[in-house]
């Protein structure tokens, strides 16, 4: 199991893109995508390896308003999330989806993808 940091930091394998509302991530050690929604996407961006995961909720209740106890909670979960997909620096890789039995769509860690805790930031206005 891996332990995380507390101020964690991408591993410098995934490269990180911008989507309109969201972050899409791709891990060149596997070649695996993740599309993050924009809860998750303002996380990610806040992960520098200076940052205590404190601070991130501090920083995300500045932006947000919400409880940095109740961001703190949806925090964790994303970034358990991140390092169990291996995308945060002392973190390893995926494997295959496929090859171990996981059905779970690779390209959408569960809590990063919204499937899991609150939300974040609130939804972006309809165009």
């Amino acid at each position: 199991m891996t332990t995380l940091s507390e101020r964690p930091a991408p591993h410098a394998s995934v490269d990180t893109a911008f989507l309109v509302d969201q972050v899409v991530l791709f891990d060149d050690r596997n070649g695996r995508v993740y599309e993050l929604d924009p809860s998750a996407s303002a996380v990610w961006l806040l992960l520098d390896g200076e940052m205590s995961l404190g601070e991130v909720a501090d920083e995300l209740h500045e932006l947000t308003g919400v409880e940095p106890d109740v961001l703190r909670a949806t925090i964790d979960i994303v970034v358990t999330d991140f390092a169990g997909c291996g995308l945060l620096d002392g973190t390893e890789p995926a494997g295959d989806a496929a090859a171990n039995g996981d059905h779970h769509d690779p390209r959408r860690p569960a809590g990063a993808a919204g499937a899991a805790g609150p939300s974040v930031l609130p939804a972006p206005p309809e165009p």
